[in-house]
């Protein structure tokens, strides 16, 4: 089984179905939510009330090595033309071969 992310919209979703008292199975069917995910989110409304309740809690563990920025800054400033490569130059390293 995999796991889906829920999102605002889902957590605004199950509130807002158990406030009109259905219950946590029904829910379950009409938004896609895993059943055990509309139980968490159901107690923690109870516990943390309404305002804080709609708001995802922050992800747990260790954060990513490489994160979306990283992965857009090497095509987004190459160091090289592709003209360079094509013509098999290599940029500064090839000018000093010729100089020694």
């Amino acid at each position: 089984m995999s796991r889906r992310v829920t999102t605002r919209d889902d957590i605004a979703a199950v509130i807002a179905l158990y406030k009109a008292n259905h219950v946590p199975r029904e829910i379950s069917a009409q938004t896609g939510v895993a059943l055990r995910a509309v139980q968490n989110l159901v107690k923690r409304f109870h516990d943390l009330g309404e305002d804080e309740s709609t708001a995802p809690l922050p992800k747990s563990g260790r954060p990513k090595l490489v994160s979306p920025w990283t992965l857009k800054v090497p095509y987004s400033k190459p160091t090289m033309e592709i003209d360079h490569l094509e013509s098999g130059s290599t940029g500064p390293a090839s000018n000093l071969d010729q100089n020694f």
